[in-house]
């Protein structure tokens, strides 16, 4: 495995294999540059994922912020067309540079075969071009339609390294997690810091919120996640973003479980409201059954009276 103490300018270096180890690999040399200084990423396709990498600087330095933001630059190329493009584009420079998933692009399907081969040929001339000043690194997949055109990288390039001779452990358990209380490499630092730290480093994305309520709403959030610094301390978590974004979220998870108990609670109180009511019209139909009821029998007395009055007072008339 070679890696940024041994490579030189002047030389293209190969990392050919699968894609998950080519990506693992291309993951430590981006971190090693990275930590030294300076070095830019040229990305083929769409398989590269920047969280990896900030989590593989994490467990080397509480300065990953800071290195992601001025020592990585990143580009990317999806098709074919758009890498020869990019890899003219690209000034000769004396930073290191790193290619990802080279080949992934002239993989593209609809292509016709000559137009990917002078594609292909004249971004080795450019490859070459950059690695004058600085070194080169590219990472290929094969493919069974086209497997001539790692065949032809493989001459292009100076040094090949195959990936498939790697143990996975020697790549990817490079940057993990420490387990049973291990070593992640430097000096432990306090959760309680590493959250203030944090917070600043999002200083800027407060302020350039619009509204105050939403200002107000974002500090909310970060002050209920400092309730759980304390279990965050005990995870030792190499991204503490990660531990603060999931207690961020442990947080609101709690919010939405009290709304839900008290939608419950609510949708109770309002059934037990609507069987009142049920109770309270039927009552009432009985009720009013019960009054028409009342005024007929009443209507029937007063007309009972009438006649009897009438009997006693006009006796003829009644005959």
């Amino acid at each position: 495995m070679f890696s940024p103490a041994n490579l030189t300018q002047g030389q293209l270096y190969l990392v050919c294999g699968s894609r998950r180890f080519t990506g693992l690999r291309l993951r430590d040399l981006v971190v090693e540059y990275a930590l030294r200084g300076a070095v830019r990423v040229l990305v083929g396709g769409n398989r590269f994922s920047v969280h990896e990498i900030a989590y593989a600087l994490a467990a080397q330095t509480g300065r990953y912020y800071d290195i992601l933001e001025n020592n990585i630059s990143l580009a990317r190329a999806e098709t074919c067309y758009q890498m020869a493009g990019l890899l003219k584009s690209t000034p000769v420079s004396a930073t290191p540079t790193l290619v990802s998933d080279f080949l992934c692009p002239f993989y593209e399907e609809g292509m016709a075969e000559k137009e990917v081969d002078e594609l292909l040929f004249e971004s080795f001339a450019e490859l070459r071009r950059l690695s004058k000043h600085a070194p080169l690194v590219l990472t290929a997949s094969g493919d069974e339609k086209r497997k001539r055109l790692l065949h032809a990288l493989e001459k292009a390039v100076d040094v090949t390294e195959r990936a498939e001779t790697i143990t996975p452990a020697s790549v990817s358990d490079r940057y993990g997690a420490p387990t049973n209380g291990g070593s992640m490499g430097h000096t432990k630092v306090p959760f309680t810091m590493q959250y203030h730290q944090e917070r600043r480093h999002f200083s800027e994305f407060r302020r350039a919120l619009l509204l105050h309520e939403d200002q107000l709403l974002f500090d909310a959030l970060w002050n209920r996640s400092e309730f759980h610094i304390p279990a965050a301390e005990k995870a030792a978590h190499p991204l503490p973003i990660g531990t603060i974004l999931l207690s961020m979220n442990l947080e609101q998870e709690k919010a939405i479980a009290r709304l839900e108990e008290k939608i419950k609670a609510q949708e109770k109180e309002i059934q037990r409201l609507q069987e009142e009511n049920k109770q309270k019209d039927r009552q009432i139909v009985y009720t009013n059954t019960e009054i028409d009821g009342l005024q007929r029998e009443m209507e029937r007395s007063l007309k009972q009276v009438r006649e009897e009055m009438l009997e006693m007072l006009y006796p003829a008339y009644a005959t």
